[in-house]
């Protein structure tokens, strides 16, 4: 019920909103008005492996708006680049999140080849979120943390 006034707000104050250079071409081809940004940071910058080792790292997922708002979003943790010896399994893909809330998912790295010692490559991984009402035209910035993985 908190969330009508916001909706019924955005109805009749938009006609009124001049759409600038700021605003973002969305995938749907319509501007969109950036309306927060994820943010996330890994435990460990870089991560020390051995040979067939694993291991689990934290990440810490937020959500700040940038206007008022109520309602929840929907994030999701996205793999960008992992090396092909190494296998990285987020324990959840999309998860629901509150402004101020902080999701914690953790990260399991696994390596799954003969490698090198002395290997040093990167995981980069893109944070979206989403929101549940009015998603097409109000945009969250994705974060995109990353880590070091070093095999010793």
């Amino acid at each position: 019920m908190r969330a009508l006034p916001v909706v019924l707000a955005i109805f009749f104050i938009m006609p009124f909103i001049q759409i600038n250079e700021s605003c973002n071409i969305s995938k749907n081809g319509l501007n969109s008005i950036p309306w927060g940004e994820m943010q996330a940071t890994i435990a460990k910058s870089m991560v020390e492996m051995k040979k067939y080792d694993w291991k689990i790292v934290q990440m810490n997922i937020s959500y700040k708006p940038y206007f008022f708002q109520y309602f929840p979003i929907i994030g999701e943790v996205s793999l960008a680049y992992a090396p092909p010896w190494l296998l990285v399994i987020p324990s959840i893909r999309e998860f629901i999140l509150f402004p101020g809330e902080i999701k914690i998912v953790n990260i399991t790295l696994m390596v799954r080849e003969d490698v090198e010692n002395g290997t040093v490559d990167t995981v980069e991984f893109i944070i979206f979120g989403r929101t549940i009402a009015f998603s097409t035209f109000l945009e969250i910035l994705p974060a995109h943390p990353s880590l070091i993985v070093r095999i010793t």
